[in-house]
This record gives C-alpha cells, sequence and structure tokens, in this order.
C-alpha cells in the first residue's frame, strides 16, 4: 500500500466502484468544485430569503444549471449534495433541506410535472412525513394548503369545459395557481423547520418528447424565493428541444418563410433559456480530463489507497506507447471523455491495480517523475534513478548559451550516468513484465467491447500476437507481420489513427501498380499508411557467380515480378530486409525462417499485395531461378543474429506493435528516396552489386533512422530534438546532422558501456546488427564482385579510421579534434587497445593511428 499523508483536499476513487450516483462517504466525492458553488449558491438563497409573503415582489427566476454531457457526473452531484453540506458545510445543511432528485424520465404521457412528480417528492420525503405524523397544527395546515391546490389544479384542469362566469372562475384560480405554490413550499419548510427547499431535476432534457413541457413547469411554478431548482442536463440539447418547439410553432399554420422562422426561433430559445436558467447560476461539470490530471484523487479499496489517477493515466499512456517519444498528436490514445467511462476503465484493472501499486511503491515509480513509467517498460528498472537524474543534468546542459560549456556539462551528464550503480534484479524484472502483459490484456478486452477497430486496440492486438510468436519457440517468421495492424487494406477505423502522415507521389504510384489493388488499397493522401513499395527494376541478373554472402544480401534484395502489365524481371525491394531486422528484434531467426523469406514476395510490396506473384504460370528459362550455395552463409548469418540479441540483451526485450508500425510507416514513405521506380516508359537498366549494396545500405541508414527519431526524447532522457532525414546519394551519413543528433546520442560509450545499451535503445543495438556489418562489408568490396573470387569473410576490414572511431567514442566527443584538448591517461590507452583488440584490429594498424601517436606523446602531460 502507498504511504500517503492525510489532506483534506484528497479525493478517494474506489476502484470497484461500480455505476451508482449515491456514495457512502463524503471522501468519494468527485465534483468538489460543484458541491462548493452549489453550497455557496444556497447560502446565497438563505440570505435572501423575504420579509413579507408577497409571492409577486419575490417572485424569480433562480434555477441552477448543471451543465454536462451523458456519463460527466450530474446525477451523482444531485443525489449526493446532502452528504456534502452535511460534513462540509453543516451550517447550511441545518437551513436547507435537500428532497430526492426528481426524474421526469418517470412521468407517463398523460402526467404532469409538477402535480404528480413534484409534489409527490415532496409528500414522500422522509422528514416530512415523520413532521406528517405528529399531526399538530403545522401539519393541519400542510394538509390544508395541499387540498387548496389541489382544488386550483382540478379548477384548472376543467377549464375547458366551463362557461361565462364558470370560466373566468377557473382562469382567476389558474392565475393564482403560482400563489398557492409558493405557499405549498412555505408550509413544507415550516412543517420541517428548514429555510430553503432545495428541488434537484435530474435530466429535464433526457425525456425528449416532454422536455419542453418540463422547462415551461420550472418558469411557471418554481420561482418562489422559498425553493431552489437545482436542474441537471446538456445545456446544447436543452436548446435543441427548445429552439425546436418554438419553430414548429412559428411555421405551424403559417407562411413565414422557413429561413426567417429558424433565425427567430434560435433567438427566442436563447433568450428563453438565458431566462429560466440565468447565465451567472450556471455551472460545467468537469470532463474526465480535469479529473486524470487531479494529483488530489487516489485509487482506493476500502481501508486501503494506491496511486493517483494521473499515475493511473500515465500507466494507460506507457501501455499504449512504450519507448515511442513521439508529439501529443501523433501518440495512441483511448478515449475517455466521462466519469462513466472512466469508472469502468478503472474497474475493469480492479484485480490488477493493488499489485501495480504494490511494485510502484517497491521501486518508487509513482510520482517521482512524468516517464518513470515508460523507462519502466523498456529498461532494467534498477537504472530508471541514474536516468532521471542524467535527464535533469542534460537537460541544464542544453539551456547554457556557449556551446562549449553546452557540450562539457552535456560530457559530465554521461559521465555522472556511466558511473552510476544500479541493480538489475531479475526477479523484480519478471514481476514486472507479467504485471505489463496482464495489463495489455485487460486493456485489449475493454477496448473490445466499444473501441475494437480503433488504433489503440490493433496495437495492443499486435503486441498479444508478438508476445505469443516470442513466447512460441517453433513460431514461423512468416507470422510475424500476420495481424490487422500491419496490412494497409485491413484497418477498419483508420479514423481513429494520430496524426496520419502526408502520403507523397501518390498520383505517381498509382501508375505502377495493377488496376485491382487500386480497389483494396486507400490512395487519400492523409491515410494513416505509407504506400506499399513499387521495387526498382532491373535487367536479369546472374548472382550465381557472386560469392556466398554476396549472394544472400542480392536474394534479399531481389524479387522476379511484373514492372508493367506484361513484363516481368527482376526488382529491388527493400521489405525483406526490414523484416528481417524487425524480426531479430522479436525472436531468434531460424535458417528455415530465412530461407521462407527469400522464396516469398517482399513484405509491403506491390507483389506481395496483389495476386500476380500467385496466379499459376507457364515460366520462361529466364524465369527459372539460378542454382546457388547459400545455405552455409545462411545458417551463419542466423547464428550471428541470435548471438547479436544476446549479446545486446534484445532476448529480454517485448517489441511494441506500435513502434513497429511507426517505424513501417517512417521506413516505406522513405522508401520512394532510396529505392525510386522507373518512369512507366522506362526500360530497365543494368544491374550492379554496388547498386544492390547501395540500395539496401541506403534502407537500413533509413531503418536505423527510423528508430532514433521514435525512440530520441524525454523517455530516454533528451530533449525532442530531431533532425529530419533525407537519403541522398553521397556516402556522408555519419557526417549528417540526422546522424549526429539522432542517432548519435545513443552510441556514446565509456569503456565497454554504452548509454543506448544501458537503456535498451534498439538504436544502439541497430549500430552493430549482422546485416548492417555484411552490407558495409560488402560495399567496399562490390566494385570488384563481377571480377574476382573472394573469402566468405565479411567483418569490417581493419583501418586506422576503425582506430579513429573508437577513440571518439571513449573520450565521448563528435569530432576527433577535441581530443587533442583532452587530458591523456594510460588508462585511456589501456582501454582503446582493449576495445580496438575487440574488434579485431591488428597493434599494427593501431599504433599507425595518427591520432593514437598523438596520444602515445602526450599521456601524463
Amino acid at each position: 500500500m502507498a504511504s500517503i499523508q492525510s489532506n483534506d483536499s484528497r479525493i478517494r476513487f474506489p476502484i470497484e466502484q461500480k455505476e451508482q450516483a449515491a456514495q457512502r462517504e463524503p471522501s468519494t466525492l468527485l465534483a468538489r468544485d460543484i458541491y462548493s458553488d452549489l453550497a455557496n449558491l444556497l447560502a446565497d438563497g438563505i440570505r435572501n430569503q423575504p420579509d413579507s409573503d408577497d409571492l409577486d415582489q419575490h417572485r424569480s427566476h433562480n434555477a441552477i444549471l448543471i451543465d454536462g454531457k451523458r456519463g460527466t457526473g450530474k446525477s451523482s452531484v444531485l443525489v449526493n449534495l446532502s452528504l456534502y453540506l452535511e460534513n462540509e458545510r453543516p451550517d447550511i445543511a441545518k437551513a436547507v433541506h435537500v428532497l430526492k432528485p426528481v426524474d421526469p424520465t418517470l412521468l407517463e404521457d398523460t402526467d404532469d410535472l409538477f402535480l404528480n412528480v413534484i409534489v409527490a417528492a415532496i409528500i414522500r420525503d422522509q422528514s416530512v412525513a415523520e413532521a406528517l405524523s405528529r399531526a399538530d397544527h403545522r401539519a393541519e395546515e400542510f394538509h390544508h394548503q395541499l387540498q387548496v391546490l389541489g382544488n386550483t389544479l382540478e379548477a384548472l384542469q376543467s377549464q375547458r369545459n366551463k362557461y361565462g362566469l364558470d370560466k373566468v372562475r377557473a382562469f382567476m384560480g389558474s392565475h393564482d395557481l403560482n400563489k398557492q405554490v409558493h405557499e405549498l413550499f412555505k408550509k413544507s419548510l415550516e412543517l420541517i423547520g428548514k429555510k430553503l427547499l432545495v428541488l434537484p431535476i435530474d435530466d429535464v432534457d433526457t425525456s425528449l418528447n416532454r422536455a419542453f413541457e418540463n422547462l415551461e413547469v420550472v418558469r411557471r411554478y418554481l420561482t418562489s424565493p422559498f425553493v431552489q431548482p437545482i436542474i441537471s442536463g446538456d445545456l446544447a440539447l436543452y436548446h435543441e428541444v427548445t429552439w425546436r418547439d418554438f419553430y414548429s410553432k412559428l411555421t405551424q399554420d403559417s407562411k413565414i418563410k422557413t429561413r426567417d422562422a429558424l433565425g427567430k426561433a434560435m433567438d427566442l430559445a436563447t433568450e428563453y433559456q438565458r431566462k429560466i436558467m440565468p447565465l451567472q447560476l450556471r455551472r460545467d461539470m468537469p470532463t474526465a480530463a480535469n479529473y486524470l490530471a487531479n494529483k488530489n484523487i487516489l485509487l482506493c479499496k476500502d481501508t486501503e489507497e494506491y496511486f493517483s489517477l494521473p499515475v493511473f493515466w500515465r500507466w494507460i499512456d506507457a501501455l499504449l506507447n512504450e519507448r515511442l517519444n513521439t508529439p501529443t498528436e501523433r501518440r495512441l490514445a483511448i478515449k475517455i471523455d466521462t466519469v462513466r467511462e472512466l469508472t469502468q476503465l478503472i474497474f475493469a484493472f480492479r484485480q490488477i491495480i493493488p499489485e501495480l501499486s504494490g511494485l510502484l511503491n517497491r521501486w518508487d515509480l509513482g510520482d517521482t517523475n512524468e516517464w518513470a513509467l515508460h523507462r519502466a517498460m523498456v529498461m532494467p528498472i534498477g537504472i530508471i534513478p541514474a536516468l532521471n537524474e542524467f535527464s535533469r543534468e542534460y537537460h541544464r546542459a542544453q539551456r547554457l548559451e556557449e556551446k562549449p560549456q553546452r557540450e562539457t556539462a552535456s560530457n559530465h551528464a554521461y559521465q555522472n550516468f556511466f558511473n552510476s550503480k544500479y541493480d538489475l534484479d531479475l526477479q523484480a524484472a519478471n514481476e514486472w513484465r507479467d504485471c505489463i502483459t496482464k495489463a495489455k490484456k485487460i486493456l485489449l478486452n475493454y477496448l473490445h467491447h466499444e473501441q475494437a477497430s480503433s488504433a489503440a486496440s490493433l496495437a495492443l492486438e499486435a503486441d498479444a500476437h508478438i508476445l505469443n510468436i516470442q513466447m512460441t519457440p517453433s513460431a514461423r517468421l512468416s507470422l510475424l507481420f500476420k495481424t490487422a495492424l500491419f496490412q494497409p487494406d485491413a484497418s477498419k477505423s483508420t479514423l481513429s489513427f494520430p496524426a496520419p502522415l502526408v502520403r507523397s507521389n501518390v498520383a505517381e504510384w498509382i501508375n505502377h501498380v495493377p488496376d485491382e489493388l487500386l480497389n483494396t488499397v486507400s490512395i487519400d493522401e492523409r491515410h494513416p499508411y505509407a504506400l506499399v513499395e513499387v521495387g526498382h527494376a532491373i535487367k536479369r541478373y546472374d548472382t550465381s557467380h557472386l560469392p556466398p554472402y554476396a549472394q544472400v544480401l542480392a536474394e534479399l534484395m531481389l524479387h522476379r515480378s511484373f514492372f508493367s502489365e506484361s513484363r516481368k524481371t527482376n526488382m529491388i525491394f527493400t521489405g525483406r530486409l526490414f523484416e528481417l531486422v524487425i524480426a531479430s528484434l522479436v525472436k531468434d531467426v531460424e535458417p528455415h525462417d530465412l530461407a521462407e523469406l527469400i522464396n516469398r514476395a517482399p513484405f509491403y510490396s506491390v507483389p506481395a499485395l496483389s495476386d500476380d506473384d500467385f496466379a499459376p504460370q507457364v515460366l520462361s528459362p529466364e524465369d527459372s531461378a539460378p542454382e546457388t550455395d547459400i545455405d552455409t552463409p545462411i545458417i551463419a548469418l542466423t547464428k550471428r543474429i541470435n548471438d547479436w540479441r544476446r549479446e545486446h540483451q534484445v532476448n529480454q526485450q517485448s517489441v511494441s506493435g506500435w513502434l513497429i508500425f511507426n517505424v513501417m510507416n517512417s521506413y516505406f514513405a522513405k522508401s520512394w528516396e532510396f529505392n525510386k521506380p522507373l518512369k512507366p516508359n522506362q526500360n530497365p537498366g543494368d544491374a550492379t552489386m554496388r547498386m544492390l549494396t547501395m540500395t539496401a545500405r541506403r534502407a537500413y541508414r533509413t531503418l536505423w533512422n527510423a528508430f532514433a527519431s521514435l525512440e530520441k526524447g524525454e523517455i530516454f532522457g533528451m530533449p525532442s530534438i530531431l533532425t529530419s532525414f533525407s537519403m541522398g546519394d553521397k556516402d556522408n551519413f555519419e557526417q549528417g546532422l540526422a546522424y549526429r543528433q539522432n542517432i548519435l546520442p545513443f552510441l556514446r560509450r565509456h569503456g565497454e558501456q554504452s548509454f543506448g545499451g544501458a537503456t535498451r535503445a534498439f538504436t544502439s543495438a541497430l549500430a552493430s546488427h549482422p546485416i548492417l556489418e555484411m552490407i558495409e562489408s560488402l560495399q567496399q568490396r562490390a566494385d570488384e564482385f563481377d571480377e574476382s573470387d573472394f573469402e566468405e569473410e565479411w567483418t569490417y576490414p581493419p583501418t586506422t579510421r576503425s582506430v579513429t572511431e573508437i577513440i571518439k567514442q571513449h573520450f565521448v566527443v563528435e569530432s576527433i579534434n577535441d581530443v587533442y584538448a583532452a587530458k591523456v591517461t594510460q588508462g585511456a590507452i589501456d582501454a582503446i587497445r582493449v576495445v580496438c583488440a575487440a574488434h579485431k584490429i591488428p597493434d599494427a594498424v593501431v599504433e599507425g593511428n595518427p591520432h593514437f601517436q598523438f596520444m602515445l606523446r602526450t599521456v601524463g602531460k
């Protein structure tokens, strides 16, 4: 149980509270501001009691309106007003008597609001009934007044059947009705010894066929200073039923122009409402958003108190968005507009809230930091305090004016983070992961009942699907994207997706795809899915002479498909590379997974969504694939991928479906830049291995930057300052601002530690992915592949440039020139030698690096 200090402003929200208006204790009353305002208005009503009984001098329209839509808790305010007054304003409670709320929806078609409901509410009131049972003179006066009122009403009801003087007498009786009502209220107060009668009327607007008539009763008869009507309802709906009533009367048997009548009816309705429910007596009910931001509202069960509503709401946001540092308008969210919806959501989580509270209290993850829960979703619990401190220092550093000061302070923040000690409690991690899994299941079940096709529901379905693949060793890679979130033609409710990307190249894309595909995939420019990859056509390219690892890359990049309605050739696609990298984040990859990947149409491509590649065809000789021998390199590649997963603890992490969706959109939206299709009338050109490796290199870098753009931000302790990324033809990625600003902050190192590795950022792990190493190794030798045979080794060739990068990483600097201003120690020399040895860089190469030579000359100086 969380330790919470006693506070008069604290509000307790029972987690097992079902949908009921009445509360048992005042600490669970939500709309405290509304209750307080009502109490002040009632105090004004008491002070303004008349000195005389002349109703004509004191009658006024003083109905209080509690305005709010369905489910905002209006009825609860009316029902619990007495409870609030007795505990918070006993002085007012002694002077007023609050009747039970009148419900107009209980009226039959022939009933009258005042006669059958309001008067009945007074008579059946417990205090009134007890006073009447004493049979004293006050009770006799009340019964007498009730009889007089009944006679007056009877005369009013028989008015239509009267003639002559009898009709005049009946009319005079109806004119006297207001006074008789006023007297009944007065006798009721004398009977129970109070000064003001409070008459709550719940949702006058609910009974639409009688709504205007009910308002008319309020206007005519509830103007006595002895009664305070409190009406709840939706003001917009009041206006709707009022102007329609006026409109029907204006146009009935009339030749008035419809447009003129509509405007007149609107004006009459506005003034009518202003008269009955004065503006100064209107109060707006708080929305669910108001409550979700209130730190004083605590979830509870009996005497147990857990955590505040803002913590609960951050928990929901963390379940949906995890590590994504996207702007608010791009984040997943569920729609909670009313207290009714909020109550039902909390009730759905009632079984897990005590467990969650215990874990939050154990690790101090409640109100300590806005992003603590998000961080706990993706990184070791023990590292969060160090990251909280890093974030504070890093943000302070970014606010410094001078660049050298900013760099020094930023380096200090990183250094303190690396020097911090934390405990990797595996048992705690397992408990936390189990809690997250159960919570996502609860949220998914809740959304299925109302928002089954929303983006949030589809994302949670994808999470469950991915988790099932992770937990099933025999699950095939081909199942990874078999869930609705990743299918551009499967989403049923794209309007619920947040801030869709604006798609370009739609007109060009239409020229490259089959007509039947246009009927299944939306081409709306603001559709939330990127356009599927069209591919780049090349001439038939024989890869059988290439070294095995080059053959593997070629098989990943090439697919035999149509580039026009009747012409088929090799097409370069990047969907397989994307699928393989994403799969490596989800599960261990088996050789048969990679073989299946190569043999099916590339993910998120035109061939994958069309039927062309699946229709029976008669293959020409050139369509037959050449014999290749890639079994050995495939086995080796999958082993390296699985080793990489363990080395970077990727195998211990979950992967969010919403993260994959956003990476997928960013990646394939950029594919037009790094894999631009031919023009419709353009013939395929010659293929080279350099073309394949360059496309693969650009694709991987785009994918890498997509992860960095989504991860960089407050969750990882950094400001959300990003640089847009555009892949040009020049090979200057590491020198570009996008790399230095989006990716490099995760790669800062200290010895064997890296910032991204400690915080479990995928951006950091992707810096040494086997696919990237393979691409880079092949890129350096691509020009020679068509001429010579090569060894099968495909790691980076050791160069002095590699040593330079290691030196920069050790000193955590972006420019090697900054090293010359640093103090060089023998420890730094030894640490750099260790890292170089780990990368299998020969000593001769290390010693030949000019920057390392400078360090040797200046060590200790």
